[in-house]
């Protein structure tokens, strides 16, 4: 619930950030740093941590030596093609990778199914809210011509506002989860 939404909001707000913070003479990192801001969501997944309480300890060396292979073997012909960009997808697709094999092995180690192994309905219900909230924003940083400094709290609000409801809408909160966020704010 909370890694969406902050992935959405660097997403969305990626331009305005990366010129607020080192001008605009960064402007063209700004695809880079939106494509990186991925690899913040294979954290949900913390397969590392299981896979050690259960002594996987020589998977998790395989896991990162394929990982390190990937990129050794892929590395220079993604940079030839597709410069830095192509930096950053190989070594979110080697993070991915890991991660499949690393869930791949908590299923077998845990015993359970495909379906038992993640919330998928939570997982999914989650991205449709972060990507509906990201509408509002876009609209936002589009249209709306005032400074950096305002526009970005403006469209950070609309995004966190639309997200909210929309996962209030989809039943992504218990009632706890609600009753404990309404007893931290109020």
């Amino acid at each position: 619930l909370l890694f969406f939404p902050f992935v959405g909001l660097l997403v969305v707000n990626a331009y305005q950030l990366i010129t607020l913070l080192f001008t605009t003479a960064y402007a063209a990192s700004v695809p880079i740093f939106m494509v990186w801001c991925l690899s913040i969501l294979l954290a949900i997944f913390q397969t590392d941590g299981v896979l050690r309480v259960f002594a996987q300890i020589r998977y998790l060396f395989v896991t990162n030596v394929a990982r390190m292979v990937l990129l050794l073997l892929f590395m220079g012909w993604f940079l030839t093609t597709f410069q830095l960009m192509g930096a950053v997808m190989i070594t979110l697709a080697g993070m991915l990778m890991a991660k499949v094999m690393a869930l791949l092995r908590v299923r077998k180690v845990l015993d359970t199914s495909y379906a038992g192994l993640l919330p998928w309905k939570s997982l999914g219900g989650t991205t449709i809210a972060a990507m509906v909230a990201a509408i509002p924003g876009i609209i936002i940083n589009a249209k709306l011509a005032v400074p950096t400094l305002v526009l970005l709290p403006i469209s950070g609000m609309a995004y966190m506002a639309t997200y909210t409801a929309v996962a209030l809408a989809l039943g992504l909160l218990t009632k706890d989860e609600i009753q404990a966020i309404k007893q931290t704010l109020f």
